[in-house]
């Protein structure tokens, strides 16, 4: 498991440039994308959308908020992107941030990736959480791309489910705040904003439903976005975002 320190390091970046960074005053706010009333319990929650409406940029959002508001170790566990890849979006996000703390938090930031072998990446991620992890963030980016037996091949909702309790089971025994982004299909999305929830999210604790209408983030510098929050199949509450194309990252309205 690699530390986006050991990331730079080993390709010869230095970020520590961070703090010469420019930006607009608005971009130096502190992260602060679900607040206290709806910080993430230990268990398992997801932040589902349609495809391209930005999973992985908000979850690296909810990262940044983490990281900078607790002491927990981080982990980030990554079947579709490679380490380095997401250590840039993340060093993308904070670049123009002063905060020395964030920044020390950020770099001690754990990641693991299964680009290569997403067929056991399912046996990997939970003995990484039951080995490794313990009263921690961990994000789970892109659990989708371990819906398929590594043939391509779908596996069945039951065994969705049966992932789904399995990671909720891991996450509340260690005293995890397990994260997962999933994308959903466009029926699955409706039913969700109808407050009726897929077997495989019937065990979670909270769903982060993220809508907007523009299909890909890099089409618009400034986009707004809805994410509805679902607790026990009911929506409790719908905040408005801003998306900043420069950055790549949700601010709340």
């Amino acid at each position: 498991m690699k530390t986006i320190k050991d990331i730079f390091e080993n390709a010869a970046i230095n970020h520590e440039y961070i703090n010469e960074s420019k930006c607009l005053k608005d971009d130096c706010e502190e992260f602060n994308i679900l607040k206290k009333e709806y910080l993430l319990e230990p268990g398992v929650s997801f932040v589902v959308s349609r495809p391209g409406v930005g999973k992985t940029t908000f979850a690296l959002d909810i990262v940044l908020e983490q990281a900078l508001k607790n002491d927990a170790s981080i982990f980030i566990f990554s079947p579709e992107k490679t380490a380095e890849e997401v250590a840039e979006r993340l060093f993308d996000k904070i670049k123009c941030h002063t905060s020395r703390s964030l920044i020390q938090k950020f770099s001690n930031i754990c990641i693991e990736d299964f680009k290569d072998n997403t067929l056991d990446a399912v046996r990997q991620i939970e003995k990484l959480i039951e080995n490794t992890c313990k009263e921690c963030f961990v994000l789970v980016d892109s659990l989708d791309c371990l819906w398929t037996n590594g043939r391509g091949k779908k596996i069945t909702f039951k065994e969705r489910a049966r992932l789904s309790d399995k990671l909720s089971e891991l996450a509340k025994k260690r005293n995890i705040k397990l994260l997962v982004s999933n994308y959903v299909t466009k029926e699955d999305f409706e039913s969700l904003v109808c407050g009726e929830l897929p077997q495989y999210l019937k065990s979670v604790n909270t769903i982060l439903l993220l809508d907007r209408q523009s299909y890909f983030l890099d089409d618009e510098f400034y986009t707004k976005s809805e994410l509805q929050i679902i607790s026990s199949g009911n929506t409790k509450t719908k905040i408005e975002l801003d998306y900043n194309g420069m950055l790549r990252r949700f601010v709340r309205r």
